[in-house]
C-alpha cells in the first residue's frame, strides 16, 4: 500500500489522509473477497500506479550522466602479470614487457609496452621518470623506448612545458 508523502504541514491533511487510507483498505478487502486482483485489473487498463522505491528523507533529483568519452588509457589491461612479484618502477621483459607502477587509486598496475601507444605524452613522460629511479638494463632500454615514442607522439608539444617545469625543480636529463 502506498501512502502519500506530505510536503506541507496542514491541520486537516492528516485527517484526510487517514480517511483516504481507510477507504483504500476497504476497497482492497472488497476486491479480495470477490477474488479480484485489483493491481492486475489496473495494469490491464494502464491505470496502475507505478511502483516506486520508498525513500527516507528528501527525494533526490535524477542526475543525468555525462556523455561517455572514450579514454584509451583507461581501456588498457593494467593488471600485473600473474606470478610476477610487484616491484614499483621496475621494468620487466618476461612474461610481458612493461613497467610496474601505482595508479591514481594507489593500486598496483602494470603498463604493457603493447598498450603504450594508447596513452598520452604526459603518461609516457611519467613512465620514463619512474623507470629512471630503478637502475637496470631493462629500465634503460624502456627509457629509450619512451623517448622514441614521445618524439613520435602527435601531442609532443606538451613536453616542452613539462620539461621546463622539471628542470626548474632540479630534474636533469628528461
Amino acid at each position: 500500500m502506498m501512502v502519500p508523502i506530505l510536503k506541507k504541514k496542514n491541520k486537516c491533511a492528516p485527517d484526510l489522509l487517514q480517511t483516504l487510507t481507510n477507504k483504500y483498505k476497504e476497497l482492497e478487502k472488497l476486491a479480495k473477497s470477490l477474488g479480484i486482483n485489483h493491481q492486475e485489473a489496473l495494469e490491464s487498463q494502464r491505470l496502475a500506479i507505478p511502483k516506486q522505491p520508498q525513500t527516507i528523507g528528501r527525494k533526490r533529483k535524477a542526475v543525468g550522466q555525462e556523455p561517455e568519452d572514450f579514454v584509451a588509457a583507461l581501456h588498457c589491461n593494467r593488471a600485473p602479470p600473474a606470478g610476477v612479484k610487484f616491484i614499483p618502477k621496475k621494468v620487466i621483459k618476461v612474461p610481458e614487457y612493461g613497467i610496474f607502477f601505482m595508479d591514481e587509486l594507489k593500486e598496483k598496475a602494470f603498463q604493457r609496452v603493447s598498450d603504450i601507444h594508447l596513452v598520452e605524452t604526459t603518461t609516457l613522460l611519467a613512465h620514463k621518470l619512474m623507470a629512471r629511479n630503478y637502475k637496470s638494463p631493462e629500465n634503460e632500454e624502456f627509457m629509450m623506448l619512451m623517448d622514441k615514442m614521445m618524439n613520435e607522439h602527435p601531442d609532443k608539444h606538451i613536453l616542452l612545458t613539462k620539461k621546463a617545469k622539471l628542470e626548474l625543480m632540479g630534474t636533469k636529463e628528461v
